[in-house]
């Protein structure tokens, strides 16, 4: 058996020395590169945000939103005064829910977040093609007008279907 060798001292004056498996020492702990990098603000590279869109922008379900909530919009002011506190205000925050549900759960940056507001997207326009049917069915609306609108909520429900599909399917990948 050999003699074991004599205590050595640790370097004091160089303690930032690397240890095997990428971690290092800093201010008397050890830190993993990674953690280090961090506490820099140096993350790598970037995450991927739910359904592969750089931006929510990018979600087609939310352009087509987009242009749905100008077209609702414009319905909701011709209606009468004496619906502008129930009806009006009913379709307006429908429509800005569709949209916005979309946003809300890309920005929270996870799947989970981004399924459920994506239902609550769902759920608006499905609330939408309910008010259509009420305005058609109180006169407010003429029928050829209202078939057009929920056509294009049909789309817009399509597109939404698409990207809970897309979120869904990334979501069991990862």
């Amino acid at each position: 058996m050999s003699p074991k060798p004599p205590y050595k001292k640790p370097d004091r004056k160089n303690s930032n020395k690397r240890r095997e498996g990428g971690w290092v020492k800093k201010d008397r702990t050890w830190r993993s590169e990674k953690a280090q990098r961090t506490a820099r603000g140096d993350s790598g590279p970037a995450k991927k945000k739910p359904g592969g869109y750089k931006s929510y922008s990018e979600i087609p379900a939310h352009k087509l939103g987009r242009e749905l909530r100008k077209l609702l919009y414009d319905v909701a002011n011709r209606l009468p005064e004496d619906e502008k506190d129930n009806l009006q205000s009913r379709i307006k925050y429908a429509a800005t829910t569709v949209t916005a549900a979309l946003a809300k759960g890309y920005g929270e940056g996870a799947y989970r977040a981004g399924i459920g507001c994506t239902l609550e997207s769902r759920g608006a326009l499905v609330t939408l093609q309910d008010h259509l049917d009420q305005l058609i069915d109180m006169g407010m609306l003429a029928k050829d007008e209202g078939a057009e609108l929920k056509q294009e909520v049909d789309k817009v429900i399509q597109a939404v279907n698409d990207y809970l599909g897309r979120l869904t399917k990334d979501k069991n990948r990862s």
